[in-house]
């Protein structure tokens, strides 16, 4: 059963060095040193879909929760994860989890 996890600032490092720079081209990605301070300040969420230990996607989104809103900065599946929902699955369980709040996307046409 897969379950969103928040990362660590470990794991977070790490998603970051070996997903993030390839799943991401360099003009749409955040630097590190940024998410992290973010995060340090409560208001970006780093989170993690797992099954068992295996990553199969992860979604790091703003949150203001005096707007009432969560704008979803990131979402990627792992190759380990794709052609099997898996997506799918991880929104349904951000919407769950945000459920109080107003899930804002942005998505680009390549």
């Amino acid at each position: 059963m897969a379950e969103l996890r928040l990362l660590t600032a470990r794991q977070l490092r790490q998603v970051y060095r070996e997903r993030v720079r390839s799943d991401f081209p360099p003009s749409e990605r955040r630097p590190l040193a940024s998410m992290e301070r973010l995060r340090a300040a409560g208001v970006y969420d780093t989170w993690g879909m797992y099954e068992g230990e295996e990553l199969l996607a992860y979604a790091f989104l703003w949150r203001s929760e005096a707007y009432g809103v969560a704008l979803l900065d990131y979402l990627a599946v792992c190759r380990e994860g794709r052609g099997r929902g898996t997506g799918t699955l991880a929104l349904s369980l951000l919407q769950a989890r945000y459920g109080g709040c107003s899930l804002l996307v942005e998505a680009e046409a390549q």
